[in-house]
C-alpha cells in the first residue's frame, strides 16, 4: 500500500501544474477519504462526511488555480520568466526593480507587432524545478506555449567584500525545426548573447536592473527576431531588430569601448537585420520571376 501512495504522489507532484494532476490528486483524495470513512461500502459515508470530502476537493482545485502553469494563447508570441528567489523581501525588490521593467520594455512599443508579445511570470514552485534543468525547461515551454523562457535564481552573496543580489539566468527558445547545422549555429549564438548573470549592489539596484532590463528585452527581441525570420515572418523580424537597435545605440552612448557586451550585441543586431533584408529580397525576387506575383513590389 506504502509503494502505490508513493507512486501516486510522485504521479501527481510531477504533473501538478497540469489538469491531470488536479484530477489525479482529486482522485486520490476522494478515493482514500472515502475509504477512511467508510472502508469499501460508499454507502456508509455520511453526510458531513461528504460535505468533508467537496471541502477537500474544491480545496485542491483553488490550490491548483493558483499554482497552475499558465498558457499562451496561440495567437501571441509566449515570454516566460521564471526566476527562483531565496526569500519574499528579494522577491519583492528584484521584481519591482528586474522583471516588471523588462515586462515593460518588451510591450511598451504601440506597434501591432509588439502587441504579439505575451508576458507571463511562471509561479515560484515552478521556477523552482527549472533552475539548472534545460529539458524541464524545454517542457514547460512547450506546455506554456512559451517562445521563449527565461529562467535561473537569484539570491545574496559576498562579492569583493560587500553584499550583493547575484542573478544566474538562463534561457530556452522554441521555433521551427531546423537543418542540424543551422540548429547547432542558432543554438550556439543563441547561448553566447545571453549573460550568464548579473551582479547588483544592494543600495542602488533600482540603476543596475534598470540596464539589466534593457539588455535582456534587446536579446529577447533579437532571438525572437531569428526564430521569426526562420518561419518567414520578415516584417515580424524587422520590428524587433529595429527596436532593438534603437533601444541598444541609446545604452551604448553611456558605455565606452567596443567590446562591452551591449556594443557586441547591437553588432548582432546589426548584422541579423542586414541578413534578413537579403533573404526578405531573395524570397521576393523569387515570387516575382517564379510566380509572377506583382504583390511583391508593393511589399519590397
Amino acid at each position: 500500500m506504502k509503494e502505490y501512495l508513493e507512486q501516486a504522489s510522485s504521479f501527481v507532484k510531477d504533473r501538478w501544474h497540469r489538469p491531470v494532476g488536479l484530477f489525479a490528486a482529486c482522485a486520490i483524495a476522494f478515493a482514500l477519504l472515502v475509504f477512511y470513512f467508510a472502508g469499501i461500502d460508499i454507502k456508509q459515508v455520511s453526510a458531513v462526511e461528504w460535505a468533508i470530502v467537496s471541502i477537500v476537493i474544491i480545496g485542491l482545485i483553488v490550490v491548483w488555480r493558483k499554482f497552475r502553469l499558465p498558457h499562451v494563447p496561440k495567437d501571441k508570441v509566449g515570454f516566460g520568466i521564471a526566476i527562483k528567489f531565496e526569500d519574499s523581501e528579494q522577491e519583492n525588490k528584484l521584481r519591482a526593480d528586474f522583471l516588471i521593467p523588462l515586462r515593460q520594455l518588451l510591450t511598451s512599443s504601440n506597434s501591432a507587432y509588439s502587441q504579439r508579445i505575451n508576458c507571463i511570470e511562471l509561479p515560484q514552485s515552478i521556477a523552482s524545478e527549472l533552475v539548472e534543468d534545460d529539458e524541464k525547461a524545454r517542457r514547460v515551454a512547450k506546455e506554456a506555449n512559451l517562445a521563449f523562457i527565461l529562467f535561473g535564481r537569484a539570491r545574496v552573496r559576498t562579492v569583493e567584500g560587500a553584499s550583493r543580489y547575484v542573478v544566474d539566468l538562463r534561457a530556452g527558445v522554441r521555433h521551427r525545426q531546423l537543418q542540424e547545422s543551422v540548429q547547432r549555429n542558432f543554438l550556439s549564438e543563441f547561448s553566447e548573447a545571453l549573460p550568464r548573470r548579473f551582479v547588483f549592489r544592494l543600495d542602488e539596484t533600482i540603476f543596475e536592473c534598470e540596464f539589466a532590463a534593457k539588455h535582456v528585452d534587446a536579446y529577447v527581441r533579437y532571438i525572437f527576431a531569428t526564430a521569426a525570420a526562420f518561419s518567414h515572418e520578415f516584417g515580424f523580424a524587422e520590428n524587433l531588430l529595429m527596436e532593438a537597435e534603437r533601444r541598444l545605440e541609446l545604452i551604448s552612448q553611456q558605455e565606452e569601448g567596443n567590446q562591452t557586451p551591449t556594443a557586441v550585441l547591437l553588432r548582432k543586431v546589426q548584422t541579423r537585420l542586414a541578413e534578413i533584408y537579403e533573404a526578405w529580397l531573395d524570397i521576393l525576387m523569387w515570387r516575382h520571376n517564379h510566380l509572377r506575383d506583382a504583390g511583391v513590389l508593393g511589399e519590397a
